[in-house]
C-alpha cells in the first residue's frame, strides 16, 4: 500500500479518468482513501466485467445500436443466452420475488425480501457463466492448433445489470447492497426513485416517489461504494415519475413544479375527508373497516368532514355502497374500498380545483388576457418558465406580475402524508436530468411501450446531456398486442430504440415467462404422450445442435474428469 497522500493522488487520478467524464461526485478522493484498508482487495470478476461492459455500451451508443436482452430465470438460461450471442443480461427483483427461496415465499414485486436477496440470486448466475467459460477453455485446450483457430469462443463475461430496487433504505443500506453485488461479480445496478418500504412494481398504481435529492444521495452512495472497492461499475438511475401518484416530501425544488395544490379552501383536507369516509362505513355496520383507527382526527374535524360528504353527495354514495356490501353485491372489502376511493378522489380533486402552481397562475394569465388586460407574459411563456421553477421563484415571479392566488399543497396530502403530484413524461425528464450527473445510464419506467414517448424522453435528455446512455424496459407486464404496433413494428422496436440512444433494452422477467411456457408444454405432453414427450424434446435439441443434447458435457463432466488423480 502506498503512503496515504500518494494513495489519495491515485484515487484522484481514478476520478479524472475518461471513464467517469461528465459524472459528479459528492465526496473527495480523501473520503474514499479513508474507507479503504491497508490490505489490498481486488474484486476481479466485477471489475473486469465493468471495465469491458461500459466501453461496449459507449460503442453501441456511437453506432446507434443496442443490446436487447431479458432476465434469465435460472443459471442455465443465462449460459444459453450468452452462448447464443446475447451480450448482456438483466437480473430483476420481479423474477426474484416470483421465485422465492429457502427463506422467502414466492410473491409480488414489492422488494420485501432481504437486502441482499437479488445479489444472492446473481451469485449462481455468475458462477454458472464462469463454469461455462472453464468448460469451454478445457475443450479448446484439447484441440489441435488448427481446430483452435477454427473454433469461435463464446464471451461468458458476466455483463449484468441487476435490480437494486430503492437501495432498501439510506446510504448505509445502498452501500451494503452494492458491496454484495460486487462480491457476487455483478458490474451494473439500477436504483429507482420510489420510497423504500412502499415500493411497487413499475406497472402498478399508487407509486410513491422519494424527493429528487434522496435519489441523488442513493446514486452517490452507490458510486462511493464502487470507488472504495476499485470497481468502475455501471449505475442506472431509474425514475417512476411517468406514472407515479404521490411524492414523499416537497423539499426539493426540482419536484415542486409538479406538486398539486388546492385552489379552494372551503373543504376538508383530503386526509380528513377520507377518514370520514372510512368512519362512515364503520358506522354503517362495516366493522372490518378500521383504517381510520390509525389516526387521531378530532371529533370536530371528523364531523366537519362528514358534513362536507353530505353536501357534495358522497355520503349517499357511501351509504348505498355499504348497503350493497352487506347484501353481498361486492366480492370483498377491497372491491368496495377501491370503488369508493376512486369516487372520493375524483370528487375531492374537482371540488379543490387541484392543479400545479404553474397551471393556477396560467389560468389567471389567460383570464386577464381574455379581459383585455396587458400582461408581459403569455400563457406559453409562463408555463415554460414554471416547468423548471421552484415554488419560491414561481411565487416571486407571479408577485411581480401582480398575481396572487390561493394555492395550498398541504390540503391534498394523503393520510400517510404524501403529496399529490402531476405525473408524466415531463416529470420523468426533470428527475432524470437531475440524476444524470450521478449515473451512467438513465431509465424512465413507462406504463406501456410507446416509441413516440421514448423519442420525446431521449431528445429531452440529450438536449442537456448529449452523450448520456439510456435504458428501456421491454416489459412482459405490457400486453404487446394492445400497444397498437404491427408485427413489423414490434420486430423493429429494439432497433428504433437503439437509434435514439437506448443501448440496454431488456425484457425484465422474460426468463420467467419462457420457463412457464416450457413447463406448460412439456407437462401437458408428458401427461398425454408419456415418454414420447421426452423423445420429441430430445429430437428438437438434436436439430438445434444444442449442448443440452449431451447434458453431462454441458455441466462440465469431461473437465472435472480431467482433474482426477
Amino acid at each position: 500500500m502506498p503512503d496515504f497522500d500518494a494513495h489519495i493522488t491515485e484515487i484522484a487520478d481514478w476520478f479524472a479518468a475518461p471513464r467517469f467524464a461528465g459524472l459528479t461526485r459528492l465526496y473527495t478522493a480523501r473520503d474514499v482513501a479513508e474507507q479503504r484498508g491497508s490490505i489490498p482487495v481486488d474484486y476481479t470478476v466485477a471489475r473486469l466485467a465493468a471495465e469491458a461492459f461500459f466501453p461496449r455500451l459507449r460503442q453501441l451508443f456511437a453506432e446507434r445500436r443496442a443490446i436487447t436482452t431479458f432476465g434469465p430465470y435460472s443459471p442455465g438460461q443465462a449460459v444459453t443466452m450468452k452462448r447464443l450471442g446475447i451480450e448482456a443480461l438483466y437480473l430483476g427483483g420481479w423474477a426474484t420475488s416470483a421465485k422465492g427461496d429457502a427463506q422467502e415465499d414466492p410473491g409480488a414485486d414489492l422488494a420485501s425480501y432481504p437486502l441482499g436477496r437479488v445479489a444472492d440470486e446473481a451469485a449462481p448466475i455468475v458462477r454458472a457463466l464462469l463454469a461455462a467459460d472453464k468448460n469451454q477453455r478445457f475443450a479448446w485446450a484439447r484441440l489441435t492448433p488448427e481446430q483452435r483457430a477454427a473454433t469461435p469462443q463464446v464471451d461468458y463475461r458476466p455483463f449484468i445489470i441487476a435490480d437494486a430496487d430503492t437501495g432498501h433504505g439510506g446510504d448505509a443500506h445502498v452501500r451494503n447492497l452494492i458491496r454484495r453485488f460486487v462480491e457476487a461479480g455483478v458490474p451494473g445496478y439500477h436504483i429507482e426513485d420510489q420510497k423504500p418500504g412502499v415500493k411497487k412494481c413499475g406497472h402498478q398504481g399508487g407509486k410513491v416517489l422519494s424527493p429528487t435529492d434522496e435519489q441523488i444521495k442513493r446514486l452517490s452512495a452507490a458510486r462511493l461504494q464502487l470507488d472504495i472497492m476499485g470497481v468502475p461499475g455501471l449505475i442506472v438511475a431509474r425514475t417512476d415519475a411517468e406514472a407515479a401518484t404521490f411524492l414523499d416530501g416537497r423539499g426539493d425544488e426540482r419536484d415542486q413544479p409538479f406538486i398539486l395544490g388546492a385552489t379552494r379552501r372551503d373543504l376538508p383536507s383530503y386526509k380528513a375527508g377520507y377518514l370520514a369516509l372510512l368512519a362512515r362505513l364503520a358506522a354503517r355496520g362495516l366493522s372490518e373497516v378500521r383504517g381510520q383507527l390509525l389516526f387521531a382526527l378530532s371529533a370536530r374535524e371528523l364531523a366537519a368532514a362528514d358534513a362536507w360528504l353530505e353536501r357534495v353527495g358522497l355520503a349517499a354514495v357511501i351509504d348505498t355502497a355499504a348497503q350493497d356490501y352487506r347484501a353481498g353485491k361486492f366480492a370483498g372489502l377491497d372491491g368496495l374500498l377501491e370503488q369508493l376511493d376512486t369516487r372520493y378522489a375524483e370528487v375531492w380533486q374537482v371540488q379543490a380545483g387541484l392543479k400545479t402552481f404553474g397551471e393556477a397562475v396560467a389560468e389567471l394569465i389567460a383570464f386577464r388576457a381574455s379581459e383585455g388586460d396587458d400582461c408581459p407574459w403569455t400563457v406559453a411563456e409562463w408555463l415554460a418558465f414554471a416547468r423548471r421553477a421552484s415554488h419560491y421563484e414561481a411565487r416571486e415571479r407571479a408577485r411581480e406580475l401582480g398575481i396572487r392566488i390561493i394555492w395550498d399543497c398541504e390540503l391534498p396530502k394523503t393520510p400517510e402524508g404524501y403529496y399529490q403530484i402531476q405525473a408524466g413524461i415531463e416529470f420523468a425528464i426533470a428527475r432524470s436530468l437531475a440524476a444524470a450527473p450521478f449515473a451512467d445510464l438513465l431509465w424512465m419506467e413507462t406504463k406501456t411501450a410507446d416509441l413516440a414517448d421514448a423519442r420525446h424522453f431521449a431528445e429531452a435528455i440529450h438536449a442537456d446531456f448529449p452523450d448520456k446512455l439510456l435504458a428501456y424496459n421491454l416489459s412482459p407486464s405490457f400486453n404487446w398486442d394492445t400497444t397498437g404496433m404491427s408485427d413489423e413494428d414490434m420486430r423493429r422496436f429494439p432497433d428504433e430504440l437503439g437509434r435514439l440512444g437506448y443501448v440496454f433494452n431488456f425484457i425484465t422477467y422474460g426468463g420467467h415467462q419462457i420457463d412457464g411456457l416450457a413447463a406448460e408444454e412439456f407437462a401437458g405432453a408428458l401427461l398425454q404422450d408419456g415418454m414420447l414427450a421426452l423423445a420429441r424434446l430430445q429430437r428438437k435439441l438434436r436439430l438445434l445442435e444444442s449442448p443440452y443434447r449431451t447434458p453431462q458435457t454441458l455441466v462440465g463432466g469431461p473437465r472435472l474428469d480431467g482433474a482426477l488423480m
